[in-house]
């Protein structure tokens, strides 16, 4: 599965000088080096978001990554060597080390580093106003603001993408299933990749109503593969009667993924689909709705989910028990 980042373009204010820059064509490329965090992190498949120094101006995906060995110029403070320096342009002398040395002119030495090229293709997608630094920075996994090349929560980011370009979602979407293995085209001793929940609805309702039940044979046949032909909450393990649920809702084909899925028998889906049963992601018992507990269902209110060795997306069960925990307040 891909990952998503966020990179700073030429001609972005840098906060710290150590780094003279690259040249970028943010259209078609992204140069780095081996002195940035998270160099070796980056890869073929994964989505980049190109920011300024005030929002992001487009998306792409990464098709690859060329390496070539080089010189950089590096610049550091000609007192204590640190390269975290910044400049400052009002304020006599001009630069400033972590430190607290004041000097007016950096020392700049050349040092070997390994050059990365990431190439986007033609997948560059430009992005109308609408992401600032700070929504990005507030959707990092891990934010500073001494990194160029930062993770993304690719949840958050879909959610911030939906309203913007429908096209940066079909990146954000490559990225994400790339390479992942479709169920029935995986042997039972591949491990699975993590199961990232969508936000953008990929298809009408009709073809998401009709394509989300027993219909799609390669969710169900993935779902009895990992937990067995039984339902997970009754243990009925009458095969016909037994259908696939989404634990968050269908909206697109990476939500058929086994992570997201329960073998639920028919009524007992139905009950789950409408908010009336609800897995605690904590300790994965059964809670009821109170308005179903008298009706017949009871027996299974405190059950534990049946699951095996391979568990749920803790992801998803968690989104989907926040939403039940909403509707008891």
């Amino acid at each position: 599965m891909g990952r998503a980042w966020s990179i700073i373009t030429l001609g972005a204010d840098r906060q710290y000088g150590g780094n003279r820059g690259y040249d970028d064509e943010p259209r078609r490329l992204y140069r780095y080096d081996s002195n940035v965090v998270n160099h070796l992190q980056i890869a073929q498949g994964d989505l980049v978001v190109i920011r300024n120094s005030e929002a992001a101006i487009g998306v792409a995906r990464v098709v690859g990554i060329q390496k070539s060995s080089g010189l950089k110029a590096i610049q550091r403070c000609p007192q204590c060597g640190k390269t975290n320096i910044k400049e400052r342009r009002t304020v006599t002398p001009r630069w400033r080390c972590s430190a607290g040395h004041e000097f007016g002119e950096p020392a700049i030495t050349e040092e070997p580093v390994e050059h990365y090229t990431a190439d986007f293709g033609g997948t560059y997608v430009d992005l109308p106003s609408g992401i600032s630094k700070s929504q990005l920075k507030g959707i990092a996994l891990r934010p500073s603001d001494q990194i160029s090349i930062e993770e993304l929560d690719p949840v958050q980011l879909e959610k911030l993408l939906v309203p913007l370009s429908n096209r940066a979602l079909d990146e954000l979407s490559s990225a994400i299933m790339s390479g992942v293995i479709g169920p029935d085209e995986s042997s039972d001793e591949t491990e699975e990749t993590a199961y990232v929940q969508s936000a953008a609805d990929q298809r009408n309702k009709v073809l998401r109503e009709v394509r989300a039940r027993r219909g799609q044979q390669r969710f169900r046949k993935g779902l009895i593969r990992r937990y067995g032909a039984r339902c997970q909450i009754t243990g009925c393990d009458i095969t016909d009667l037994l259908e696939a649920a989404h634990i968050w809702p269908y909206r697109g084909d990476g939500d058929n993924h086994p992570g997201n899925g329960l073998l639920l028998r028919a009524d007992i889906h139905t009950l789950f689909d409408l908010n009336l049963i609800a897995i605690d992601p904590g300790d994965l018992t059964i809670h009821l709705d109170k308005g179903i507990q008298r009706s017949g269902y009871q027996d299974i209110h405190g059950r534990t989910l049946l699951v095996g060795i391979r568990k749920p997306s803790n992801q998803a069960l968690e989104s989907r028990w926040k939403i039940w925990r909403e509707r008891q307040q």
